[in-house]
């Protein structure tokens, strides 16, 4: 509807809307569109870690931006030359990128985990705000990528396909096409996997991508026992497990961000909150209109970045259940006698 009214506002006629579908991925224009999308989204997702790292590494942050720029263009040109190029191209991003002055090391300071609805959590209006000022204190913001996400429909894609197939039976599920559509999946996991592990590979050395828990199948099946079960196919079932996770593979705390009223969102800091409360994790929760947080808001980001550079990942190990973290499990209805 936004888009209907924002295209009749600008007087644009005959121009047709197509709304991808989550349930497949997103892979309604064909292989070779999805193929050029994901080496894009990769490449997103990695370089708005280095720029994140940069602005908050970098001797001299104003430089290092003018250098960053001057990659990206270059790295965005050769995408456009095809893979042999971009591969190219991103090892010479890798030399010019290593070669910025530093004043700290990526792994020697605090680290948030920045995760929500989807629609949110990559744009700038409401994110800026809080990674400037986490930043500000010595502490990176790690937004959750986009690739998250679709690695998360790719798992909610892989878990209807086998419960079709248990419940059908493998004959049925091959003469239904289930069983070659789960071919289909695994032929597309590896080469996505295999897409990130070459851009991952040639930047990752340059010291300026931070580490963030990757194994969706790991991360939704240790998260379907503390939060939402996987049945419920929603950013709600993989904000908090990706959340735990990040904990757990020493972060510093995890901030959740939403739209005004959003039931995702709320959601998400149903289930967490509670427990990492229960851990002493550092959490915030935002809700963000694109305008600029009032006072108190503000207050909560700061006592927020305080806890987190207090808190020590080594002194809060996770251990068995406490009797404040059951407590808050049975007030959620979530104990399961674990």
């Amino acid at each position: 509807m936004f888009f209907d009214r924002l295209f009749e506002e600008m007087g644009w006629e005959n121009v047709v809307l197509l709304v991808a579908n989550s349930e497949n991925s997103y892979r309604e224009m064909g292989a070779t569109f999805n193929q050029d999308v994901w080496r894009a989204l990769v490449l997103g997702d990695y370089f708005t870690d280095v720029r994140t790292s940069l602005r908050l590494l970098a001797k001299d942050p104003v430089d290092s931006m003018v250098v960053f720029s001057s990659v990206w263009r270059d790295v965005m040109k050769s995408l456009l030359g095809g893979p042999k190029e971009l591969d190219r191209e991103l090892k010479r991003a890798a030399e010019r990128l290593d070669r910025i002055p530093r004043k700290a090391r990526l792994e020697d300071v605090p680290k948030v985990l920045i995760v929500g609805e989807i629609y949110v959590r990559r744009d700038n209006f409401s994110v800026d705000e809080i990674s400037e000022m986490l930043i500000s204190k010595g502490i990176y913001p790690k937004v959750t990528g986009v690739t998250e996400w679709f690695h998360y429909t790719d798992f909610a894609r892989k878990f209807i396909l086998e419960g079709r197939r248990k419940r059908q039976g493998w004959l049925r599920s091959v003469r239904d096409g289930v069983v070659k559509e789960e071919a289909v999946y695994l032929v597309e996991k590896i080469w996505k996997e295999h897409v990130e592990g070459k851009v991952s590979k040639v930047l990752e050395p340059t010291g300026l991508i931070p580490h963030v828990p990757h194994d969706m199948g790991k991360i939704i099946g240790q998260g379907s026992k503390q939060f939402v079960d996987p049945e419920m196919e929603s950013e709600a079932t993989v904000s908090p497990a990706v959340g735990a996770a990040a904990m757990e593979e020493g972060y510093s705390g995890v901030a959740i961000i939403a739209p005004f009223g959003c039931l995702p969102g709320r959601l998400i800091e149903g289930v967490y909150a509670p427990w990492a409360k229960a851990r002493e994790y550092p959490v915030l929760a935002l809700e963000n209109d694109g305008q600029p947080y009032p006072p108190n808001i503000v207050s909560r980001i700061e006592v927020f970045a305080h806890n987190v550079l207090r808190f020590k990942a080594t002194d809060h190990v996770r251990k068995g259940a406490t009797w404040r973290e059951l407590a808050e499990r049975v007030a959620l209805g979530l104990f399961n006698g674990n």
